[in-house]
């Protein structure tokens, strides 16, 4: 294995946990609005709301970032 394929794997993962954070951060924020919108009340997104879109991207996205770089990797592989 290269330089260029450890390089490519820890992009992959590095993208992922930032693509998988804002998600979360958009779906938290979706999910207020709409219980704002259709129960009325105060709009409540917090600091824990952003801390576990974190943790759930730090453990979702080097998963993805793994998934998706050997998929990568198998079709780098069989056309080299």
């Amino acid at each position: 294995m290269n330089m260029k394929a450890v390089f490519s794997f820890f992009m992959f993962n590095i993208i992922w946990i930032l693509v998988v954070l804002s998600m979360a951060v958009v779906i938290f924020l979706m999910l207020r609005t709409f219980v704002w919108f259709s129960f009325g009340g105060d709009f409540l997104f917090s600091l824990d709301d952003i801390r576990r879109a974190y943790r759930i991207s730090l453990f979702a996205g080097p998963i993805c970032g793994s998934g998706s770089w050997l998929i990568y990797y198998r079709h780098y592989r069989s056309y080299k």
